[in-house]
C-alpha cells in the first residue's frame, strides 16, 4: 500500500528541519524529526510515515556507503601521505613544467581505486602547490643572498601561491624579496666584509 503525502506537509517538515539545523541541531536528527512531523501534518498516520522514511533511507543507502567509503579512503590516502608521495612522483618524473599533467595522471590513479574524482583533484593539486610554494621560497631565497638575478615570470606561479597565504612572517618575506627585484631587477653586489 502507497502512502500519500501532500506538499505541504513536505514543506512544513523541510522548514522544521532547516530551522532545528540553524539552530544547532544535530542535522541527521533534524532531517528525521522534519520528516516525521512533515509525512504526519502531510497525511501520513505514523506508522505509514516511518514506513516511508525507512524505505527512503534503504534505497538511498548503497549511494550513502559509496561516499562514506569513498571519504574514508581518501582521508586515509592524505593522512598516511600515499596521495602526496603518488602526485610527487609523478611531478618529479614529468617535472614542474608539466605539473597540471602530473596532478591529472595522479588524480586519475587515485580515482581508480575508487575515490570520486573532487576529492582526488584537492587531495592531489594540495600537494603540489606545496612543493612548488617549496622551491619558489629556496629559488628566491638563494638568489637573494647571492645577489643574483630572479626571474620574476618563471617564479609566478609561486609567487601567487605564497600572495594567497594568510599574512605571516614567511609570506611577508617572500614579498620583501619579490619587491626588491621588482625595485632592482638585475640583483644586487653581494656584500664583501673586510677585515
Amino acid at each position: 500500500m502507497t502512502v500519500q503525502f501532500t506538499t505541504l506537509g513536505a514543506l512544513v517538515g523541510l522548514a522544521i528541519a532547516i530551522a532545528l539545523i540553524v539552530k544547532r541541531f544535530s542535522p541527521a536528527y533534524s532531517l528525521i524529526l522534519g520528516a516525521l512531523i512533515g509525512g504526519i501534518i502531510g497525511g501520513g498516520s505514523l506508522t505509514g510515515t516511518v514506513n516511508t522514511m525507512v524505505s527512503g533511507a534503504g534505497s538511498m543507502m548503497s549511494s550513502i556507503l559509496r561516499i562514506l567509503t569513498s571519504g574514508a579512503l581518501a582521508g586515509a590516502l592524505i593522512k598516511t601521505g600515499s596521495a602526496e608521495k603518488i602526485a610527487q612522483t609523478i611531478v618529479d618524473k614529468l617535472g614542474q613544467k608539466r605539473a597540471v599533467i602530473a596532478i591529472s595522471i595522479a588524480t586519475m590513479i587515485i580515482c581508480a581505486v575508487g575515490v570520486f574524482i573532487d576529492i582526488s583533484v584537492i587531495t592531489v593539486a594540495n600537494a603540489s602547490d606545496l612543493d612548488i610554494a617549496a622551491e619558489t621560497f629556496a629559488d628566491l631565497n638563494t638568489a637573494y643572498f647571492s645577489g643574483d638575478a630572479i626571474d620574476l615570470e618563471k617564479e609566478a606561479y609561486g609567487i601567487a601561491l605564497w600572495d594567497r597565504v594568510p599574512a605571516d612572517m614567511t609570506a611577508y618575506y617572500i614579498s620583501t624579496i619579490v619587491d626588491d627585484r621588482k625595485a632592482n631587477p638585475e640583483g644586487h653586489h653581494r656584500i664583501s666584509l673586510d677585515f
